[in-house]
């Protein structure tokens, strides 16, 4: 009943201030593609990813409406299968780079994290990255999200893109879970947490942060993620 309750008070709220996702117009596109692209770097912490990354990165390469971003692949030492399908790709793609961990894996993936914005610190000033962006190696990404991204950078210092789990069969039940508590959260949660000024969850991906927002945290707390927990929602 208090988890209902919870649920109620969300969807009140929704439901009276009309909360809900509406599609992009085609002035905002047209405003997105008129902005100079800013230098986007996608994090990605890999343990155990030989099977997908190398399709993810070409995938994902072919389809993005956006030229001015590097794909960053944090892999372990001990991640050999990992390491070397990484390295391949690099050779493939120059706007692939491979940050390899201090540590053997498994660490956790805010460690991970952490180890490829100390990286990001030591490259030449001209190839810095404004935006720093969390990726997974099995994620499908929208064509549109870097160009959403780079124009939503302009207001804001942390910007959460909606993540969706691919539709799977109604039997897989804790899939379909995983996917319903997705859906929920980014239609209808985060919706109402910003209206209300109440803090936003990252969801582990696709959360872009800005330059001032990165060296802010660092400031305040000696690295930018917790490396000690274990669950990916920041």
């Amino acid at each position: 009943m208090l988890f209902g309750l919870d649920d109620l008070f969300i969807d009140t709220i929704a439901w009276l201030k009309g909360l809900f996702p509406r599609p992009l117009t085609r002035e905002i596109l047209e405003k997105a593609n008129s902005l100079p692209e800013k230098k986007i770097a996608i994090m990605v912490a890999a343990w155990h990813e030989d099977d997908v990354i190398t399709s993810m990165i070409r995938g994902n390469s072919r389809q993005l409406l956006y030229t001015n971003y590097d794909f960053y692949i944090g892999v372990y030492p001990n991640d050999q299968k990992t390491l070397i399908k990484a390295k391949r790709i690099a050779q493939e793609f120059p706007h692939v780079h491979v940050v390899v961990n201090s540590k053997s894996g498994p660490t956790s993936k805010g460690q991970m994290l952490n180890e490829i914005v100390q990286h990001l610190e030591t490259i030449p000033v001209e190839c810095k990255p404004q935006l720093y962006l969390i990726h997974d190696a099995e994620d499908v990404i929208h064509p549109l999200s870097l160009k959403i991204i780079n124009w939503r950078s302009r207001v804001s210092d942390l910007i959460q893109i909606p993540v969706f789990s691919l539709q799977t069969s109604q039997r897989e039940m804790v899939a379909s879970l995983y996917a319903d508590e997705f859906a929920e959260s980014h239609t209808k949660d985060i919706l109402v947490r910003q209206h209300l000024g109440a803090p936003i969850p990252s969801a582990g991906v696709w959360t872009a942060l800005t330059r001032n927002y990165v060296k802010a945290m660092k400031k305040k707390k000696g690295v930018l993620f917790n490396s000690s927990t274990e669950t990916e929602d920041y």
